[in-house]
C-alpha cells in the first residue's frame, strides 16, 4: 500500500513528508498520527474494528 496513492492527484511528492496534507477540503493526517492510533487500537489478528468517517480510508487499509 502506497500512502500516494490517497493523495490527490498532482500532489504525491508531498504524501511522504511525516507532515499533514490538506489540499482544499481534503486532508490527510501526518503518518505518525496514524501510527499512534494503530499501536494504541492494539490490533492483532483476529480483531475487529469498525472505522467510521469520511476520509480517504487510509486508516483502515494500513489496519488491515
Amino acid at each position: 500500500m502506497d500512502r500516494g496513492d490517497f493523495v490527490p492527484h498532482g500532489h504525491r511528492s508531498r504524501a511522504y513528508a511525516n507532515a499533514p496534507l490538506r489540499v482544499g477540503n481534503f486532508h490527510l493526517s501526518a503518518p505518525f498520527i496514524y501510527g499512534v492510533a494503530l499501536e494504541a487500537l492494539a490490533l492483532r489478528r483476529g480483531h475487529r474494528f469498525l472505522h467510521v468517517g469520511s476520509g480517504t480510508g487510509y486508516l483502515s487499509t494500513i489496519a488491515g
